[in-house]
């Protein structure tokens, strides 16, 4: 609250504020001496910063709706995962400095965003972060569908629902979506008998031999050649020959040499 002014009820007027109004945001700070933050030599250090600098980088982060002003994040390893493809989860947790910060429990849910099993629990569990302020799992068996996966510190509070209540900017969720067995159903489910039965006609046919991988066939360690292929030399081969390796070489630059001077004798004797 701001010690010398007051709002029209009596009341200390508030010296931070901050609103959001639609998609913008908005910080009021009602005061000029924040520089003071930056040089009392009484205000002790968080995580090695000054007051005055973590309240403005706070500020900018905040405004400019920047993911690292969270003090926790989630990443998913890719939107978009095959059928029966693992998915990777990881959170991230920074101090109020925004230096990682360990040894921070972590509690996650993963609900299905669609179809019949809509918010069914597909997942939950907790992490503890790392040195590096790190956690990660990895979520396998998850069935073809849209799914949204949130993660909430330890010191987030929430109501017996699980769901985030009104609470700081400390105190949100962090959330993602992702999808299982989505975009082009070409590769959800692959059968290639059909080609497998055309290539082997065509090698029966061309006198051929057709190598099934899945049956454990596997490549001959030499493969024959046919007789029209038969080279008298290796055809991966190489030899180099100099312009002027060869006796018909001599013979034409002796045989210009001598035309030269005898035409020359021939010219200068009219």
């Amino acid at each position: 609250v701001h010690p010398e002014r007051s709002t029209e009820a009596g009341r200390p007027a508030p010296l931070l504020a901050v609103a959001e109004s639609g998609q913008g945001r908005v910080v009021t700070l009602a005061t000029g001496a924040t520089w003071r933050l930056g040089f009392a030599p009484d205000l002790p250090l968080i995580d090695g910063a000054r007051p005055y600098d973590l309240l403005w980088l706070g500020i900018v982060r905040w405004l400019l709706r920047d993911a690292s002003a969270e003090r926790l994040t989630l990443e998913i390893g890719q939107r978009e995962h095959a059928l029966g493809e693992p998915v990777e989860l990881s959170v991230r947790t920074v101090s109020a400095s925004y230096a990682p910060e360990p040894e921070v429990t972590v509690s996650y849910s993963v609900r299905r965003i669609d179809g019949d099993a809509r918010d069914e629990i597909a997942a939950e569990g907790e992490l503890t972060t790392d040195g590096l302020g790190r956690a990660s799992t990895r979520l396998e068996g998850l069935p073809a569908g849209a799914y949204a996966a949130e993660a909430w510190r330890s010191d987030d509070p929430r109501n017996a629902s699980g769901e985030a209540s009104e609470a700081p900017e400390l105190g949100r969720a962090a959330r993602r979506v992702f999808l299982i067995g989505a975009g082009s159903r070409e590769l959800a489910e692959v059968d290639a008998d059909a080609g497998t039965a055309l290539l082997a006609e065509l090698a029966e046919r061309s006198g051929g031999q057709a190598l099934v991988a899945i049956d454990g066939d596997r490549l001959p360690d030499r493969l024959p050649l046919a007789e029209l292929d038969q080279l008298d030399r290796p055809a991966n081969g190489r030899r180099d020959l100099a312009l002027w390796s060869g006796w018909w070489a001599v013979a034409i630059l002796v045989g210009a040499f001598g035309a030269e001077w005898v035409l020359r004798r021939r010219l200068g004797g009219h």
